[in-house]
């Protein structure tokens, strides 16, 4: 048996669907097939029943199921017990864009001032992907926004900062010398989205009588928020970004783009970084968390004491 098929497994268990379970996890259909049919190979029995509208787990599966769960947490144990170096692996990070931005590269910085041999491996996503990546063990730690739909009983969200949204605008919007700005003049400009934003899950740090009439000036999507920076330089776009991300950014401080505030209108979101409860922390990950913490007071983002924690 494969480590990974019975992570697949997992995973197939959690969903009820291998093509959920397989776009969940980023890997393709016939993939995920062929890792449950190996793995019934393997054990010779039937883990699933199939039909049209997704599988069901057999008594015998749903057995297999609870050892699965305790076989994987001895892997981990026996990974970190044979691990003669700490920090020998990488740290698995799924973590929003602004995140990777401005908090990865401070905590590499405090890594190598007080050389430590800190090896990241980070996927760069949306909120809604992270936790998703973190509930299926595939990211060790993410780092986004408190959405509190997406947690499960075995996440955890640990607050770091409280933040919020900033409109963007260039020099190519009316609304570029504009002061006061309602959000009616905002719903006439055209806004780009990062990936799957307003169409996988409602965001919400946006009241929800607002969240229709932004998705008519939707006409751009890519995954890069440098692009969308480009977009609304060069364009007449409008964007949102987190204030912290904006503070120190060349685009912005340059005047490529402007910050404005909507009148009677704010968009509060909080930070942190989320964990999966049924896994424990090895060295390099517990270091990488107390050095995030520290990024975040050196940084002055708000208080880091680890309050909230839901």
């Amino acid at each position: 048996m494969r480590l990974d098929d019975l992570k697949y497994f997992r995973e197939v268990i959690k969903y009820g669907s291998i093509s959920i379970a397989a776009d969940k996890n980023f890997i393709s259909q016939s993939t995920l097939s062929t890792a449950i049919n190996r793995l019934e190979k393997d054990l010779g029995i039937e883990l699933f029943y199939r039909n049209n509208h997704g599988v069901i787990a057999t008594d015998l599966g749903k057995e297999v199921n609870c050892k699965v769960e305790k076989m994987l947490e001895l892997a981990q144990e026996i990974e970190q017990l044979s691990d003669v170096d700490p920090f020998g692996n990488s740290v698995l990070l799924a973590t929003t864009f602004a995140a990777s931005e401005m908090l990865i590269p401070e905590c590499l910085e405090h890594a190598k001032q007080e050389k430590i041999p800190l090896k990241l491996s980070v996927n760069v996503m949306e909120d809604y992907l992270i936790y998703n990546q973190v509930a299926a063990g595939f990211a060790k730690i993410g780092i986004g926004t408190f959405v509190s739909e997406l947690l499960t009983k075995d996440l955890k969200f640990n607050h770091l900062f409280d933040d919020e949204l900033i409109l963007h605008v260039g020099p190519h919007s009316p609304l570029y010398d504009q002061d006061e700005i309602e959000w009616s003049d905002v719903l006439l400009q055209p806004y780009p989205a990062f990936g799957d934003e307003f169409l996988a899950h409602e965001a919400e740090y946006l009241p929800k009588e607002y969240f229709p009439k932004i998705i008519e000036t939707l006409s751009f999507r890519c995954n890069s928020t440098t692009a969308i920076k480009k977009l609304v330089a060069n364009q007449n776009y409008v964007c949102f970004l987190p204030a912290f991300n904006s503070k120190h950014d060349i685009y912005v401080t340059s005047g490529l783009l402007r910050t404005k505030k909507i009148k009677n209108l704010s968009l509060p979101i909080q930070y942190g970084y989320i964990e999966n409860k049924r896994y424990k922390y090895g060295k390099s990950e517990q270091y990488f968390i107390d050095n995030l913490k520290k990024t975040v007071a050196t940084l002055h983002l708000g208080e880091s004491n680890g309050k909230n924690n839901w």
